[in-house]
């Protein structure tokens, strides 16, 4: 859950990765509404149980769509 919330501050080289999901910021609330440790959790447990997620039947045909084209 650190390295979700604020990949930077595991590593001693300088990561790309940005941070997620501030302490104390409302950001993605379209997503998935609640707190920031909230919204980490949720990542986390989906992450976690990615293969199981993406084999269910509303899951299993999705595809993203770009905007546009």
């Amino acid at each position: 859950m650190r390295w979700l919330a604020n990949p930077r501050r595991l590593f001693s080289y300088d990561t790309p990765m940005p941070p997620n999901f501030p302490h104390g910021k409302k950001d993605y609330q379209d997503l998935f509404e609640g707190t920031s440790l909230e919204q980490i959790q949720a990542v986390r447990d989906l992450l976690l149980n990615f293969p199981k997620e993406a084999a269910l039947p509303a899951n299993r045909y999705y595809r993203q769509t770009t905007g546009g084209n």
